[in-house]
């Protein structure tokens, strides 16, 4: 571009040159007059044709309307200089009309020649024109001459002088030009006279300066939004000379200072900000302007009683520098509070007793980061932990890997942990327990981890050995209650055995009965030695079992008897089972040996529920006779009766005996035990005590 302008300035000098020798020749040797026009015609060529070069070339830049300025201003000189010239060597003008002489000739010449329009005027109207104005206005050449100038040319921005044609008059100024479509455009006029013998003649240059125009106005808006945009930034900003004079000073830079654009602008900016004048600000500031390259500067400076932190950059300009300042207080204070963070979080990353670790999840499980307890734990260093990419599985027992995903995994589930072993460098083998804190992504999907891990090796080991030592218990406790049943059905069957040898027929029944407590006990230990639950019994199913075995006792007897149940499938410890169970026990014996007299037939039901408040409702009765009157249960020598009031107080329950339309006995007891006791006790004296 700049060799471009260069080259039409100097197309501009050699016209100037040109029409100087022009004008030499002409004064000494007037016979040469036609090759002399010659050479004044190929000078406005030449002219003519850098115009265009630099049209084409530059565009609307600034630089191409300046160097088209130049030569409108050139050409238009050597135009008036050659009229005159012509005025001096041959005495004027023969007259615009009639037949054309050789000024006329040399006029039309010039104005065919000319590089913007022209067009020449005499008492207001137009007598000629060249062709680029015509083209310029959209008219034909006879559509122009002879008319009214002022329809042509109205009145700008500026107004024309007011100054009558004379000799030398020589005025520019700007208007606009109508073209023939009525439409307008901005013109700058360029205006003279010539003076011939019929009158004077003005000849006016017309440059079309629309381009110049949308050019400045394009400046004007850019400036007007510099001047907003920087008015309007957050941050300080503000321009100076070589010499640090403020030439602009923002919104921001008011409000930071306290001072007022008008009191900065004018005035050294160490002056107005003291704390800069010597510190390394000044000598960024001379750097920049030293080097011509921008610089940044961070320091601490004090505006209205508040500590804040200030980066400073510079930038090199035309005239001299420009600076913004971007308040980073809460940045620095944040970085600050970051680097205090940090470095608590490694004093306890560094004392933690567990692995405080980061995990990688693609392409594979990786660590990125162990606290210093890895190697204490495992004897890896933690490079040999986190470098070269080396999978989290390659510590792990390999009976554990199918778990190592669930260390990110099990992540998504709040407070799941993952226990895996570890292999030590040395060969023992470590428990830890993982804890990991999932890291998503956009879409939700974990790309990272992390979290801690516990040695858990000495609670494993301690769990081992207490469930070895359940396990023992369990057997031991099973083989205990085998040989209590096996105990109990010895003590039955020699009771058996002893009915053999007994002929009365009460002491008979009272061994029967003795029989059938100590077996419904040795059922219960029995029940508890074939289950998994050596605390708790199915009660439902021990009833079932408990009663078919009376019934078989009592077949003599229990022909004509039916029996039904309403039983939930309650669990009962052993601390309740024995009593209940000797309870029914007592209450079906006792049905079936007086309920139903002379072999009658009849029902026997047993209800076993869940009732409100963990208590427990069983009831046995029956639809036969009932109970004779006179006898009153709860003072009966009976000792079945007895059994079954010293065995409800056991219990901490309570006993309803009705007595219409057959028996019922109604018992609630508590579901839990309250006490310590765990069965029923016989005392020295052969009474039942709890």
């Amino acid at each position: 571009m700049i060799q471009t302008v260069a080259t039409g300035l100097l197309v501009s000098s050699a016209v100037v040159l040109i029409a100087a020798a022009g004008r030499s020749l002409l004064l000494s040797k007037r016979s040469a007059w036609n090759w002399r026009w010659l050479l004044i015609a190929f000078a406005f060529l030449l002219a003519a044709g850098a115009h265009v070069v630099l049209a084409s070339s530059l565009a609307t830049s600034f630089l191409a309307v300046m160097a088209r300025a130049m030569l409108f201003l050139s050409s238009t000189g050597l135009l008036i200089a050659l009229l005159r010239l012509g005025e001096g060597s041959r005495g004027g003008l023969d007259g615009l009309s009639g037949r054309a002489g050789p000024h006329e000739e040399r006029i039309e010449l010039f104005a065919e020649a000319g590089i913007e329009g022209i067009c020449f005027v005499r008492e207001g109207l137009i007598l000629d024109t060249n062709q680029q104005l015509t083209d310029m206005l959209g008219y034909r050449r006879a559509g122009l001459v002879g008319k009214p100038l002022a329809e042509v040319l109205v009145a700008g921005s500026q107004k024309p002088p007011s100054l009558p044609p004379h000799r030398g008059y020589d005025i520019g100024y700007e208007a606009r030009a109508v073209r023939h479509n009525r439409s307008s455009f901005p013109v700058e006029i360029r205006e003279q006279s010539a003076v011939f013998p019929d009158g004077n003649t003005r000849v006016i240059v017309i440059r079309d300066i629309t381009v110049q125009k949308e050019t400045e106005d394009l400046l004007r808006e850019s400036e007007e939004s510099f001047r907003e945009l920087a008015g309007s930034v957050t941050d300080v900003f503000f321009a100076t000379d070589t010499e640090f004079h403020v030439t602009y000073w923002n919104k921001a830079s008011e409000y930071l200072t306290g001072i007022s654009s008008r009191d900065a602008v004018g005035n050294i900016l160490f002056d107005l900000l003291p704390e800069m004048r010597g510190s390394t600000v000044e000598t960024a500031f001379r750097e920049i302007l030293r080097t011509r390259e921008p610089r940044s500067v961070v320091n601490e400076y004090t505006f209205g009683g508040e500590d804040i932190v200030l980066q400073i950059r510079g930038y090199p300009t035309r005239r001299g520098l420009s600076v913004v300042l971007h308040n980073i207080t809460v940045q620095k204070r944040a970085e600050e509070a970051l680097r205090k963070s940090e470095a608590r979080f490694r004093r306890l990353a560094d004392h933690a007793p567990g692995i405080i670790y980061r995990l990688r999840a693609k392409p594979r499980i990786t660590l990125e980061y162990v606290s210093p307890a890895a190697t204490a734990l495992t004897g890896y260093s933690a490079e040999e932990l986190t470098g070269r990419g080396a999978p989290l599985a390659r510590f792990i027992m390999e009976e554990d890997h199918p778990a190592v995903e669930g260390v990110l995994g099990g992540a998504t589930e709040a407070g799941k942990p993952v226990v895996l072993r570890w292999k030590c460098k040395d060969g023992t083998i470590v428990w830890m327990e993982h804890r990991t804190s999932p890291i998503l992504d956009e879409s939700g999907t974990i790309i990272a981890g992390e979290g801690i891990a516990i040695d858990i090796t000495g609670r494993m080991q301690a769990e081992k050995a207490l469930r070895v030592s359940l396990e023992e218990k369990e057997a031991l406790l099973k083989e205990i209650h085998h040989r209590v049943k096996n105990n109990l059905q010895i003590v039955s069957s020699l009771l058996s055995l002893q009915t053999e040898h007994v002929a009365p027929e009460e002491a008979l029944e009272a061994l029967k009965e003795s029989q059938n407590r100590v077996r419904s006990m040795a059922m219960i230990h029995e029940q508890l030695y074939s289950s998994g639950d050596l605390a708790r019994i199915k009660f439902d199913r021990y009833v079932r079992d408990l009663t078919s075995y009376i019934f078989r006792t009592y077949s003599t007897r229990a022909g004509k008897i039916s029996l039904t149940m309403d039983v939930q499938p309650v669990a009962l410890g052993i601390d309740r089972a024995i009593p209940c169970g000797i309870i029914i026990n007592e209450l079906v014996t006792n049905a079936l040996k007086h309920a139903f007299p002379h072999e009658s037939g009849g029902t026997i039901h047993i209800r076993f529920v869940k009732g409100g408040d963990q208590e427990v409702l069983l009831t046995v009765e029956d639809d036969g006779v009932g109970i004779p009157e006179g006898l009153d249960p709860e003072k009966s020598t009976s000792l079945g009766l007895e059994l079954v009031q010293t065995l409800v107080e056991q219990l901490k329950g309570k006993v309803s005996i009705e007595s219409s339309g057959g028996a019922r006995f109604s018992i609630r007891f508590p579901l839990q035990s309250t006490d310590q006791s765990t069965s029923a006790n016989l005392s020295s004296s052969g009474r039942i005590r709890s």
